[in-house]
């Protein structure tokens, strides 16, 4: 993401309008289609799965754990973490999937808005 958000902001005139689509698609997937499919998955199957089984924090933890590695990344392991595990708690408090997925892709708006602003 960085790499390509980086091609997007060196040149000028018609070199950088060719990275405009890019980085709009990259908006679309980072901000629609990733939240969409990962709260399905996560929380719509796994987490709906351990929470028939298991009461909710166990379920939860387990579940935000599995989300934050799937995200391969150590120094944001502990933050997904926690993130899973409160978007766990609102699908499990209110049992509609768009409670993961609203505040998920209002999270991945703003990472995807500091890629963009951020000038290296």
């Amino acid at each position: 993401f960085i790499g390509l958000l980086s091609l997007a902001s060196i040149g000028s005139g018609r070199f950088r309008l060719l990275f405009i689509p890019a980085v709009l698609m990259l908006g679309v997937g980072m901000v629609v289609i990733a939240p969409v499919v990962e709260e399905i998955t996560f929380r719509g199957l796994l987490f709906r799965g351990l929470r028939q089984r298991w009461p909710l924090p166990p379920a939860a933890l387990l579940s935000g754990l599995v989300f934050a590695s799937f995200h391969l990344s150590a120094e944001t392991l502990l933050p997904l973490t926690l993130t899973g595990i409160a978007v766990a708690w609102a699908y499990d408090r209110t049992g509609s999937i768009w409670a993961a997925i609203l505040p998920h892709a209002g999270l991945n708006a703003l990472v995807f808005l500091k890629l963009v602003t951020d000038r290296a």
